[in-house]
């Protein structure tokens, strides 16, 4: 009875050792080298409580190192396969086996970088898509800088970006007018912020836009776009405000106040007659448009916007601006060089031209020197 149960354990464990070494090399496959089989047996082959052993040791030990199981990656699909670790609602997809841990790997380093496949990252630029980097710093005792970059150059023709932000293309379907495309900000304070139209806000007050306009100004002080300073042609410097009706004659709205040009100060706002004009203010409507000082014979002696001065009969001296006056509307003053001598001026109807005339003190015409003043709307 004992040799008949001996040798039924002797064949039960020589099927063993046999289906361990048959299928153990097609299960996990061997590289060469010391991951191989513990030692080949031939028929009539003695199996001893030492081979048993030394067997353990090489299936348990020696061959399952990671040198000795092969990868995931015989072919190019193997090689590219990825595999989610959730569900599409969120929930954990739990691993089976260890395939599963390696390709569910592959998957979150192929999402995080954003890149082609999950073995190209080291060689394409990282998109981290829609989730936001966030560096947060615990208790610092000393100086720490959040985010650093470094640029090496090499040569006067390299052309780069250190720091780039884009938007391939951009209208009011796509994102709303006030979205921020850069923002920094302490405690919910602005101190530093562009639009993606363009504006840009230091410190929460001082505004940028780039478009340049009387009603959206390049720079302001937020948030009033249309008061502020902007160019509207080159070499042309304005400054443009919010009209306050009642008090000036254009109407209510943004508009250009002033500018400032190689030529001088042009001022762009005037005042409604008849109401009460702000005080110490410098206008369109009481700026002197024009001036002139002839002698005697109708020669200029000096002026500002005359073309021309021509002698009529005697005592007549016709003044002719550049820039005529609106209507008639100019409001001349004249006055004779020489005393006891009268001066009076009186305008067009078209505005380009003013006639003077000078008296002597028993009222005939004469001719003699005279100064001529002119304010009005052009």
């Amino acid at each position: 009875m004992r040799q008949r149960r001996a040798s039924r354990f002797s064949c039960v464990v020589v099927v063993w050792c046999a289906l361990v070494l048959a299928l153990w090399p097609a299960a996990l496959g061997f590289a060469q080298g010391t991951c191989a089989a513990y030692k080949s047996f031939a028929t009539g082959d003695s199996l001893t409580a030492s081979d048993l052993n030394s067997l353990q040791t090489v299936l348990g030990a020696t061959n399952m190192e990671a040198a000795c199981i092969d990868g995931l990656g015989d072919s190019n699909a193997q090689f590219d396969d990825t595999l989610t670790p959730v569900t599409s609602a969120g929930a954990r997809v739990l691993s089976t086996q260890l395939y599963h841990d390696v390709v569910n790997l592959r998957y979150v380093a192929l999402h995080v970088f954003g890149s082609t496949t999950w073995w190209s990252s080291p060689y394409e630029n990282v998109n981290f898509r829609h989730r936001m980097v966030r560096q947060h710093f615990g208790v610092l005792t000393g100086g720490q800088q959040m985010f650093r970059g470094e640029a090496h150059l090499a040569a006067s023709e390299t052309r780069f970006h250190l720091v780039s932000y884009s938007i391939s293309n951009y209208n009011t379907a796509n994102a709303h007018p006030e979205s921020v495309f850069l923002l920094l900000h302490v405690a919910e304070s602005v101190r530093f912020k562009i639009g993606l139209q363009g504006d840009t806000h230091i410190m929460g007050t001082l505004g940028f836009h780039t478009a340049g306009t009387a009603t959206h100004a390049v720079i302001f002080r937020h948030p009033s776009p249309a008061s502020g300073i902007f160019w509207p042609v080159v070499n042309h410097l304005a400054i443009s405000s919010i009209n306050i009706p009642g008090g000036e004659s254009q109407p209510e709205g943004a508009a250009e106040v002033a500018r400032f040009h190689l030529g001088g100060i042009f001022l762009a706002r005037s005042h409604v007659n008849g109401t009460t004009p702000p005080r110490n203010t410098l206008s369109a409507s009481n700026l002197i448009k024009g001036w002139a000082r002839v002698d005697i014979g109708g020669q200029l002696l000096g002026g500002f916007n005359v073309t021309t001065v021509a002698r009529g009969p005697d005592g007549t001296y016709v003044v002719t601006w550049q820039n005529p006056f609106i209507d008639g509307s100019q409001a001349s003053v004249c006055s004779a060089v020489s005393a006891g001598n009268g001066c009076n001026a009186v305008g067009v109807a078209s505005g380009t031209t003013t006639t003077v005339y000078i008296t002597n003190s028993a009222g005939t015409l004469i001719n003699a020197s005279f100064s001529l003043t002119v304010i009005g709307a052009q």
